[in-house]
């Protein structure tokens, strides 16, 4: 009987204890949200329309496309600069043969051979009808035309913004509550 009744007392304090564990556990994640709820809210600032005209324009796709053709570009005029050096290439070769033969006589011989071959080939054009240096203008003048475009780009997406950003300031009727226009134009300039 005494066992039960230590056993009865048992189970109630350990359902008091999982109880009070249960309930500072609640109020630990209820506290940790309301941190992380109160923080981003505090974390959240009004963009200038400088910074909306640069986070346009370094996450914007077209742009960065633009980008990547100018750098190809940039590696092509150095690969037709690079075409008028001459080509030099080598190789060297090597081989062995082991053997012993016996003839009808019942003699045993070797056959021994080692052969090795080593050699260098060098090309260099001379003149080919200004080919090398018209192909290296025509990959500057390229190159030098794309990173044009990827600046008109940027030039449109700024004035693009500015006009969303004024029409939104005018509706608003002041310039920071206008600025969630700004948002609304980054977001359609970003997307393209």
């Amino acid at each position: 009987m005494e066992k039960a009744i230590d056993r009865v007392k048992l189970t109630v304090v350990f359902y008091s204890m999982m109880n009070n564990y249960q309930r500072s556990r609640i109020k630990c994640w209820f506290i940790t949200i309301n941190i992380l709820l109160s923080t981003n809210v505090l974390a959240q600032r009004a963009w200038t329309l400088q910074d909306c005209i640069d986070y346009a324009v370094a996450y914007n796709l077209p742009i960065k496309q633009q980008d990547i053709k100018a750098k190809i570009k940039v590696l092509d005029q150095e690969m037709a600069v690079r075409e008028r050096l001459p080509s030099v290439s080598g190789y060297a070769n090597g081989y062995t043969t082991f053997g012993s033969s016996q003839d009808v006589f019942g003699t045993i011989r070797r056959n021994d051979n080692l052969n090795s071959n080593m050699g260098i080939n060098a090309e260099l054009t001379l003149y080919q009808y200004n080919y090398f240096r018209n192909q290296a203008k025509k990959a500057a003048s390229e190159a030098e035309q794309e990173h044009i475009e990827k600046e008109i780009l940027k030039r449109n997406l700024t004035v693009q913004l500015m006009e969303d950003g004024s029409l939104s300031a005018d509706l608003a009727g002041s310039g920071t509550a206008g600025l969630t226009g700004f948002g609304h134009a980054v977001f359609t300039a970003t997307l393209g």
